[in-house]
């Protein structure tokens, strides 16, 4: 038998981990802090990198301009989703990042509850990825963001940024 699997193993780990929790939660805190400065050491990072230009501060803009366009996307977003058998208005979803210009693709799902064993939920991821012509194909912009009936001002938001973000690429 395992050392969890045993009732008296089990009980005798439990013990000895509550006894020295205190001890042991010092020394993973002191470990981890290590780690964290060790990772300054190339030999410790595996060469990771991180762009200081991710942020691209020469496109910042300081106020928001697309509000017409959030407002037809959200009446486009309510009719969508007034007019959808589905949960999510997936094509109209599609349609609207193809028309922007973006890259679409979808994720079929299955999530299996894991306390009532009966109850499974079907649905599909809906995404699009920002290609640009002058930077390396590796960097993107993600934008993520639950659909639920009370969210379509969120993701008429996040159809005028996208917009907003394409027009800063072409």
């Amino acid at each position: 038998m395992g050392l969890l699997s045993n009732p008296k193993s089990r009980e005798k780990l439990t013990s000895a981990v509550s006894k020295h929790s205190n001890t042991l939660s010092c020394l993973c805190y002191f470990g981890g802090f290590i780690w964290f400065l060790a990772l300054a050491n190339i030999n410790m990072n595996a060469g990771t990198y991180i762009s200081e230009n991710a942020l691209l501060p020469g496109l910042v803009q300081p106020e928001f301009n697309l509000q017409s366009d959030a407002s037809r996307f959200l009446n486009e977003a309510t009719n969508a989703a007034t007019n959808s058998r589905n949960l999510m208005p997936v094509l109209w979803l599609k349609e609207k990042f193809t028309e922007l210009g973006l890259d679409v693709y979808s994720q079929n799902f299955t999530l299996h509850h894991p306390i009532d064993k009966v109850q499974h939920v079907h649905g599909e991821n809906v995404y699009a990825i920002l290609r640009t012509s002058r930077a390396a194909s590796n960097e993107a912009v993600v934008l993520s963001l639950p659909y639920q009936r009370s969210s379509l001002p969120g993701v008429a938001l996040a159809l005028a940024l996208a917009k907003s973000f394409r027009s800063k690429y072409t």
